[in-house]
């Protein structure tokens, strides 16, 4: 109620403020609620989008909008809790968050995403999803820079993987490693590109124009899978640095390394098709015990009752009558399986599990990798001996399968990259012992020697490189490192008391820092002890300063080109729906932008 002209009471419409209670003339026959809204705009102190609020929050900071107090139940006391808040600070972190978890652009506009970023920055100016792209090729772009810093005077080791779209287009990923001066192992994704197609004069193209474009100038190796395009693009590459002074080390006699992971698959593939009736059968058992809830019920059921499973699956008449009914294009279908099927499917899993395991640590990111190259293939062929001695002539034809798989890649010397020996020269725990036995097992007595003293050549001759290049600090050799520390590396039981057995001591007249080296103790190799070879190497490389060079740059190399997860799988890698509809600029930015924050995060654990 409110006096009117005549100074009688009248009842008039009021509007009020939701954020500070102010009322002013809300009639809608004579003012409205334009006043209203003009104060929000205008005046308010306590709505968050007044231009008052504005004024006094445009240097970009605000102290009072995160305060925030927790109530401690127990003591009854309070903490507050401020935080500062930037514009441009948050849309960096909401384009990191749209990198990490592989949002969609269109997700800066949901609803519940704006809420809770507008409960705790009520001023922040929400970006369309133009700008937050624009934001993250930004961010790419900075560390883009920030990578070329740190390869300048770096040797760096290269890994090339290809991938498809569901467009069937074709991209490059390629991968640098290195180890930093903190002897910690770094690895980044710098290039993710389209090309016209995976062959060879393409991918050297792409290989060459991306060296450039990144202002490499030094390179160890390429690691790449047995694609025979890959030969052809390799040597493209490397008659083209050959043409840099020291671009490549010993005119890159070591420079082409094929992927180990994709090698221990096409042998294992050779095992799967001597074992495929086998593995045929079982499978359609388990289909048919899983097509019906009734069948699979039954089968639990008599599992319980049964001391093998198998004995039931076998006796069960209907089981029996599904194989010879069930036809796939005509063709009966394999099965039922016979407890022999299933005593060799035993044992074929067994053996798949140390390959399996084996591919898993090939394939490893996060620590170094070609050191464990030469001892774990012995341990394969020690497998694959025991099991072409097999009585059982399913397994010891498919052990036979592998084996002829297995030499056609790793069985002659002369086809196996000798830096895969060299890695494991330089890991203290083996040195040339595990080379010198190894090739006495792999090969007779000849060619083992001939093959021993190639790899010696060659380690000599790399330190010959190294020695010109490498600029020795003015003080000797005074500071040596302790011989007793706590190391990280997992050596599996089976793998270490075979290994144990190639260590012998050697009594070589010591000259330089190599002799030094290979004539000194070597570490103790032990059963469930980890061993961190890169922090042996930081404390030792005072005390050996040009091999722990040599060492720097071998044990960059990683033995795969793919990471774990797609180490068992031969064709291409696919990019998923989301990342296939953007363009190939964004593509790349979202991919080496999330790996190289996945890396920041791995080393900022304690």
């Amino acid at each position: 109620m409110v006096k009117g002209a005549n100074g009688k009471e009248e009842e008039r419409e009021r509007a009020q403020c939701n954020y500070c209670e102010a009322d002013y003339a809300g009639d809608s026959k004579n003012c409205g609620t334009s006043t209203l809204w003009s104060h929000i705009e205008h005046k308010c102190k306590q709505c968050p989008f007044s231009t008052y609020v504005q004024k006094h929050t445009k240097q970009g900071m605000i102290t009072d909008y995160f305060t925030k107090t927790i109530q401690d139940s127990e003591v009854n006391s309070s903490k507050t809790r401020t935080s500062m808040f930037s514009q441009a600070t948050v849309r960096e972190l909401i384009g990191k968050y749209f990198i990490i978890g592989e949002l969609p652009f269109r997700h800066i506009e949901g609803k519940g995403f704006r809420l809770l970023v507008s409960h705790f920055f009520p001023t922040f100016e929400f970006p369309s999803r133009v700008t937050i792209a624009r934001d993250i090729y930004q961010l790419f772009l900075e560390e883009k820079k920030n990578l070329r810093k740190a390869f300048v005077n770096r040797r760096l080791s290269l890994t090339t993987d290809c991938w498809t779209s569901i467009q069937s287009i074709s991209y490059m990923c390629l991968t640098a490693q290195w180890i930093d001066d903190s002897w910690k192992m770094q690895k980044r994704i710098i290039s993710f590109i389209q090309v016209p197609s995976h062959k060879g004069d393409m991918v050297a193209k792409e290989l060459i124009n991306c060296i450039n474009q990144w202002g490499i100038t030094q390179l160890f190796s390429i690691r790449v899978d047995n694609a025979s395009s890959n030969d052809v693009a390799l040597r493209k590459v490397k008659e083209y640095l050959t043409e840099r002074d020291k671009a490549l080390v010993l005119d890159g006699e070591m420079f082409h390394m094929r992927c180990c992971a994709h090698i221990l698959n096409l042998v294992v593939n050779d095992g799967f098709k001597d074992m495929s009736y086998v593995i045929s059968s079982i499978r359609n058992a388990v289909r048919y015990v899983r097509s019906s809830p009734a069948r699979l019920k039954q089968f639990r059921e008599a599992s319980l009752k049964y001391k093998s499973v198998f004995k039931y699956m076998e006796g069960d008449v209907y089981y029996t009558k599904y194989f010879e009914e069930e036809r796939v294009n005509g063709e009966k279908l394999d099965g039922p399986p016979e407890a022999s099927d299933w005593s060799n499917a035993e044992v074929f899993v067994k053996f798949l599990n140390s390959f399996y395991q084996l591919t898993l640590k090939f394939s490893g990111s996060l620590y170094v990798t070609s050191n464990l190259f030469f001892q774990e293939i012995l341990q394969v062929q020690v497998e694959l001996n025991d099991m072409k001695a097999s009585k059982d002539e399913l397994i010891s034809k498919m052990a036979g399968s592998m084996q002829l798989k297995f030499n056609k890649y790793w069985g002659n010397v002369e086809k196996v990259n000798l830096l895969e020996y060299i890695a494991s020269i330089l890991d203290p725990r083996f040195k040339l012992d595990v080379v010198r036995n190894g090739f006495r097992y792999f090969y007779d007595a000849i060619t083992a020697e001939i093959m021993i003293k190639k790899v010696k050549n060659m380690m000599t001759r790399l330190y010959a490189f190294y020695q010109k290049i490498v600029v020795l600090p003015n003080s000797s050799n005074d500071q040596q490192a302790t011989e007793n520390a706590t190391f990280k590396f997992n050596a599996s039981s089976s793998s270490t008391s075979f290994l144990i057995k190639l260590r012998f001591v050697s009594s070589e007249v010591a000259t330089n820092d190599l002799d030094d080296y290979l004539n000194d103790r070597k570490e103790k190799l032990l059963d469930n002890v980890d061993f961190d070879i890169l922090d042996w190497w930081k404390r030792n490389s005072s005390k050996y300063p040009i091999v722990s060079h040599i060492a720097k740059d071998v044990l960059a190399v990683q033995i795969s080109s793919v990471a774990s997860e797609l180490a068992f799988f031969t064709g291409g890698r696919i990019l998923d729906p989301f990342r296939n509809s953007l363009s190939p600029k964004t593509v790349e930015a979202l991919i080496c932008s999330k790996n190289s924050l996945t890396w920041q995060f791995i080393q900022a654990r304690p």
